[in-house]
C-alpha cells in the first residue's frame, strides 16, 4: 500500500485538503475497505485526526462505516456524486461519436449509461432520414436487456450476474416487452457470438435497433453502451454488417478517450 503525502496548502485550505486526501485514500483502493489504522498509515495523519475527519465525512453521506468488519467505504452521496460525474465525462466523450453516427447513417444514434444496474438515457442525436426512431427520451431510465442499447449491456456482464439480474428485474423488464428469461438468455448468447446486439420490432412495430457495449478503460465492466435505430429494412443484409463496423470504430474511440483522460488525470496527480 502506497503511502500517501498531504499537498502542501494555506492554513485556511488544509482542512479541505485533509478531506480530499482522506477521499482519494479510499477511492485507490476501491472497491477494497480500509481500516482506521489503514487510513492512519496511508495517509500520514494521526489516528485521532483520522477518525475526527473520517466520522465528519460519515455525516454528510460521503463516507459508511462498517461496524461488523470495522472499515470504511464510499457512502451514498459519494456514490451518487461518482455517478453524476461518470454521466457528465461519458456524455461529453460520446457526443461527437454519436453525431458522426448520425450523420453517416441518417438515422437515430443513442448512448446510455449504465447505472444502479439499469441503463440511464444520455443522448439522442437525431439523422436526416424523414422517417424516425424516438423509442428512448434523454432521461429515461429502464432496465437492462431491453432493446438493443440494453441487450448490449445486460450480454457484456458474467452469467452469474445475469441470472441474478433476472431473478430481480424480469418483472420490471416485462411492463416493457413481453419475454421469458429464457429467451432473454437466447438473446445474450446471440448478442456475444454476433459482437452487437439486436432488437427487431421488440419496441415498436416495424422498428429496429442494433447496439454496442462500451466498456470501462482497462475493464470488461460495462460502462454504457450506443446504439442506432431505424425503421427495419434500413438495419437488415450488407447493411447491418456496415453499421455494426460502424459502431465497433466508434465504441473503440470512446473507450480509447476514456482511457486517455484517465491517464492524463493519473498523471498529472502523480
Amino acid at each position: 500500500m502506497t503511502v500517501k503525502n498531504l499537498p502542501q496548502f494555506s492554513a485556511v485550505n488544509k482542512g479541505a485538503a485533509r478531506y480530499a486526501l482522506l477521499l482519494d485514500c479510499l477511492a485507490d483502493h476501491y472497491p477494497g475497505m480500509l481500516s482506521l489504522a489503514d487510513i492512519g498509515r496511508l495517509t500520514n495523519l494521526p489516528k485521532p485526526t483520522a477518525f475526527r475527519l473520517m466520522k465528519a465525512l460519515q455525516e454528510v453521506g460521503f463516507v459508511a462505516y462498517d461496524t461488523e468488519h470495522e472499515v470504511y467505504m464510499f457512502g451514498a452521496k459519494m456514490m451518487e456524486l461518482g455517478a453524476k460525474a461518470l454521466a457528465q465525462n461519458f456524455a461529453v466523450i460520446a457526443r461527437p461519436s454519436l453525431m458522426r453516427i448520425a450523420d453517416e447513417t441518417r438515422d437515430t444514434a443513442f448512448g446510455v449509461l449504465a447505472e444502479n444496474d439499469h441503463m440511464h438515457c444520455l443522448l439522442r442525436i437525431t439523422g436526416s432520414y424523414p422517417i424516425r426512431t424516438l423509442s428512448l427520451d434523454v432521461g429515461d431510465i429502464w432496465p437492462m436487456g431491453i432493446g438493443a442499447v440494453g441487450m448490449a449491456l445486460l450480454a457484456a456482464h458474467d452469467d452469474g450476474f445475469i441470472e441474478r439480474y433476472l431473478e430481480s428485474h424480469l418483472s420490471l423488464i416485462r411492463h416493457y416487452a413481453p419475454v421469458t428469461s429464457d429467451a432473454l438468455k437466447e438473446r445474450v448468447e446471440r448478442t456475444r457470438a454476433a459482437g452487437f446486439a439486436i432488437s427487431e420490432g421488440e419496441l415498436l412495430s416495424g422498428m429496429s435497433a442494433m447496439g454496442m457495449v462500451v466498456r470501462f478503460p482497462g475493464s470488461n465492466r460495462p460502462m454504457g453502451a450506443i446504439s442506432v435505430a431505424a425503421i427495419s429494412n434500413r438495419l437488415e443484409g450488407a447493411r447491418r454488417e456496415e453499421i455494426a463496423g460502424l459502431l465497433r470504430r466508434e465504441a473503440d474511440v470512446i473507450a480509447s478517450t476514456l482511457s486517455a483522460r484517465k491517464a492524463a488525470v493519473s498523471e498529472g496527480g502523480a
